[in-house]
């Protein structure tokens, strides 16, 4: 027989103490069940929101440009712009007209900046100074809007300059015909007058 009288008292791990209306825990049944119906509430509201909204942080189901952060569709591609300056130089090298590039291109502001504010080319026939401005057929009002309105009308009159608004108009073998408007027309001489005739289909 030992004689330690402390001999097995701390041996066992002692019974929890377990008060009236308590759990194991200290804490009242009916608290751990109302912690399981919020619990419960929590997983059922975001099941339906999942079942509403298959993908919540909007990341795109397939591969595209803006890595799926926006959640926008990929956007399709900007249709090319088309050169007008080879068919336009063709037009003048078939009358004969002399002619220069006028516009400037600012590669800092990725823009055409036309010359004097309206002219794409100057060209020159038979004495004569032709400011060109050279577009679609679709964009006329726009452009002739954009002459009429400009300083530098006025001053190519001035200086006795015709003006000319070269069109493009696309036929039916997808070709472009040239139309043409003379905007000083008060100035313009007879003997211009075959150049309203329909381009060469080029």
């Amino acid at each position: 027989m030992s004689n330690d009288i402390f001999e097995g008292v701390f041996d066992a791990k002692p019974a929890p103490v377990v008060s009236p209306g308590l759990g194991p825990s200290g804490e009242s049944p009916a608290l751990d069940d109302h912690r399981e119906g919020v619990r419960r509430a929590l997983m059922g509201h975001v099941e339906r929101e999942q079942k509403k909204r298959p993908n919540p942080f909007g990341f795109q189901s397939k591969p595209c440009d803006t890595f799926g952060l926006s959640g926008a569709a990929p956007k399709a591609p900007k249709r090319k712009k088309v050169d007008l300056n080879p068919w336009a130089q063709r037009w003048f090298t078939k009358r004969g007209w002399r002619f220069t590039r006028a516009d400037r291109f600012d590669h800092a502001l990725q823009r055409h900046f036309d010359f004097m504010g309206i002219f794409d080319y100057v060209c020159g026939s038979g004495g004569r100074t032709i400011g060109v401005q050279v577009t679609t057929y679709e964009h006329a009002a726009d452009h002739r809007k954009k002459i009429r309105e400009s300083k530098g009308f006025e001053k190519a009159k001035e200086m006795g300059w015709e003006v000319l608004l070269l069109l493009a108009k696309r036929n039916e073998h997808g070709r472009f015909d040239a139309v043409i408007e003379w905007m000083t027309n008060e100035t313009a001489d007879t003997s211009w007058a075959w150049g309203n005739a329909p381009g060469m289909g080029e």
